[in-house]
């Protein structure tokens, strides 16, 4: 298996692009989930492949400073949210998350993309939460900053999530 990153949706060759929309996700619908604060321009693709074919999806997203203070976040770090992790079902349940998870950490790193990463976790969905927390990701007890996530999630995100979140980083 292989990673291609791609910081341009225009550079992800068809035949990829065409695997994401038929099994995840217009590539558009991808990038307008995002928060409307975001900066859709610093939107890095993280793609696992076997071979040819498609195997997971992940991307990473700047949180500007602006946006940092409206969401109530105190990280002084350069911070990217991790978003859209997807992995096809039937590659589901090999430790695949967490190896993405580790890929894309040591991916910032390496090209000293952010000091630090963030995501939301549904609090049910524990499979996610055990990936992220086994990656080295803690929860974020900023009370505020939770608070704004939940309150706000639809008109930020456009739906609205069945229950609340529980905000994870990690400090690079």
């Amino acid at each position: 298996m292989k990673y291609l990153y791609y910081k341009n949706i225009k550079k992800i060759p068809i035949n990829i692009k065409q695997q994401i929309e038929n099994n995840i996700s217009p590539i558009d619908d991808i990038l307008n989930d995002l928060c409307s604060g975001y900066d859709t321009e610093n939107y890095l693709f993280m793609i696992l492949m076997d071979r040819k074919n498609l195997v997971g999806l992940l991307g990473i997203v700047y949180i500007s400073s602006k946006m940092k203070k409206i969401m109530n976040l105190n990280f002084k770090e350069k911070t990217y949210e991790i978003r859209d992790v997807f992995i096809l079902p039937e590659y589901r349940g090999k430790g695949l998350c967490k190896k993405m998870i580790e890929e894309i950490k040591s991916h910032v790193i390496k090209y000293n993309i952010a000091r630090r990463l963030k995501l939301h976790v549904l609090e049910n969905n524990l499979s996610a939460f055990n990936c992220y927390t086994s990656a080295g990701f803690k929860i974020y007890k900023n009370k505020l900053a939770k608070k704004w996530l939940n309150n706000n999630f639809e008109k930020y995100f456009g739906f609205k999530p069945k229950e609340e979140q529980y905000i994870l980083t990690v400090k690079l």
